[in-house]
């Protein structure tokens, strides 16, 4: 059941998303298109759940506006990386403070949730009218676990981003995590844990879809 969508970011991404689940195999993208995906990246915001000490990815939808939204931003992220949790906080590129986040909305069907982060300065990233058609290239981004553990607090200050293809689209449960049938995209860009919450890109930079973990 979705709550709270009174507001349009909230009911555009919430009402309209794709799932995007990744398969094994990946795509490089050439050093010509990276200045492509800068907004996506700086965009892009770690998720943490304080009490269960979970970790993801999540993005900007609407940016901080002080007239409309009292300064809050608008995140989507996964939501089993903060179900449970007493507190979340979001961190935006190139910072090194955690930002008291709020629930605003979630969806269990989809697995995804919507959180309100006041005095954050990264700007909506924008979403796709047309989805790419199997077999096109589409980007993930996100925050690798595994990388920011080995650093132990030297936490990296911007998100990575690997490439891959469309693999197929098709309606059904997520089988980790949601409870129903729901619109996804299959690919295979290389997805690393910390990945999951994160935009899935086309070639614009627009997302497509919401990366989450599949199976295993």
């Amino acid at each position: 059941m979705i709550t709270s969508l009174s507001k349009p970011a909230a009911a555009a991404v919430l009402a309209a998303s794709i799932t995007a689940l990744t398969v094994p195999g990946s795509t490089a993208f050439a050093q010509d298109d990276e200045a492509i995906f800068d907004q996506a990246i700086n965009s892009t915001v770690r998720v943490r759940a304080l009490s269960t000490g979970r970790y993801g990815t999540g993005w900007v939808v609407s940016s901080a506006d002080a007239a409309n939204r009292a300064g809050a931003a608008v995140i989507v992220t996964s939501l089993n990386t903060i179900e449970g949790s007493s507190g979340v906080v979001v961190r935006e590129p190139n910072e090194s403070v955690d930002r008291d986040a709020t629930i605003l909305a979630v969806d269990t069907d989809r697995n995804l949730a919507l959180l309100e982060v006041k005095d954050i300065a990264a700007k909506q990233i924008p979403l796709t009218r047309t989805p790419p058609k199997v077999g096109r290239s589409v980007w993930a981004t996100g925050y690798s676990l595994p990388a920011d553990a080995a650093e132990g607090w030297r936490l990296a200050v911007n998100a990575t981003i690997k490439g891959g293809r469309l693999g197929r689209e098709y309606r059904g449960p997520i089988s980790t995590e949601a409870r129903a049938d729901t619109n996804q995209i299959e690919h295979d860009a290389a997805l690393v844990p910390g990945y999951e919450g994160g935009p899935l890109l086309d070639k614009c930079g627009r997302v497509v879809g919401v990366n989450m973990k599949s199976g295993g």
